[in-house]
């Protein structure tokens, strides 16, 4: 069994590779932005207040508000 996190638990600096997005009703935009099963993505940094965070994925930095980095769960294994 794959052991699991939610991608808004990472702390910056930590990597992992994306398991699967849950159902949500920004799915399909997170996958057009490149956060799709098997994709290494990376925390870069957060804002003042950490509500929002920049990650590293398929060579671009996209922020998410932290509930919406909730909705992904990356694979604890391959933590850097």
């Amino acid at each position: 069994m794959v052991k699991t996190r939610v991608l808004s638990d990472l702390t910056i600096g930590q990597s992992g590779r994306i398991f699967k997005i849950k159902p949500c009703s920004l799915k399909n935009r997170l996958i057009e932005l490149g956060f799709t099963e098997g994709t290494k993505v990376s925390v870069l940094h957060s804002n003042i207040g950490e509500s929002s965070l920049a990650y590293y994925v398929k060579g671009a930095v996209i922020a998410l508000r932290r509930e919406e980095s909730a909705n992904i769960i990356v694979e604890e294994e391959y933590y850097e």
